[in-house]
């Protein structure tokens, strides 16, 4: 597991000293109808790690924040449409390689999108909580356009080159939402995901995507006027943090 950038923790704080500061507003349901725009930091760990009695490598990849899109779209009373669009993200690549008292590093770049979309229904379990199911289908690409290769001073080279996937797959999401004092949206889920990404292959260099679950929570204060800004922390294998600024329509 891996864990979002520092500074995350202080943009969390500052959500929380809104909430405190601004003087009492009322939004007293759970909406089902917004959009979203997010800023979205994503930790990938190492995806390869290679070791023999005279060799070892290995490729660790740097958080790197991108900006999305989200929305969600009641349908009657009890069932929504919810998606999101991740943009393109350069995620750094460090590679390192030792052997024989040498060592040798590199650098690289990951290309990745993500896109959601699902169906969601709520299950009202009083005036201010709700519990939801989403089914629905993730799209997830990962590509090293160029080579990443380390050389040792003896010659020996360790290298990635052009590995990419891009795959499609269900998954299932289960949540609580709750409207506190009218201003205060709380949540958790659970989800299971097909298209975690796990690791290079050392034997066959393919990128490999693995299942599992993930475990997310969430925080949003309204503004008053439709307005919220709010964050998402998902952790699992990968790690996701979103910062939310979202209009309820």
């Amino acid at each position: 597991m891996t864990s979002c950038k520092p500074m995350q923790p202080f943009l969390l704080a500052a959500i929380l000293i809104v909430g405190i500061a601004l003087p009492a507003h009322a939004d007293n349901d759970l909406s089902y109808n917004y959009l979203e725009l997010r800023s979205t930091t994503r930790s990938l760990g190492t995806i390869f790690d290679f070791s023999t009695d005279q060799l070892s490598a290995t490729l660790d990849t740097d958080d790197e924040t991108g900006f999305g899109i989200a929305g969600s779209v009641a349908l009657g009373s009890n069932f929504y449409l919810t998606g999101e669009y991740l943009q393109d993200l350069d995620v750094g690549l460090t590679g390192r390689v030792s052997g024989g008292g040498e060592s040798a590093t590199a650098s690289g770049t990951m290309e990745t999108r993500y896109a959601r979309l699902a169906l969601g229904a709520r299950i009202p379990l009083n005036d201010n909580a709700d519990l939801i199911t989403e089914l629905g289908a993730e799209g997830a690409a990962y590509l090293i356009p160029g080579t990443v290769s380390a050389t040792l001073p003896s010659g020996v080279t360790v290298s990635v080159s052009e590995e990419g996937v891009d795959e499609i797959d269900l998954d299932a999401k289960v949540g609580l939402r709750y409207l506190a004092a009218g201003r205060w949206e709380l949540g958790g889920h659970l989800r299971y995901s097909q298209l975690i990404l796990d690791e290079i292959s050392p034997n066959s260099g393919d990128i490999e995507l693995t299942d599992g679950l993930l475990y997310g929570v969430s925080v949003m204060v309204y503004l008053g006027r439709g307005l919220g800004i709010g964050a998402t922390y998902e952790t699992g294998d990968n790690d996701r943090l979103d910062i939310q600024l979202r209009w309820r329509f």
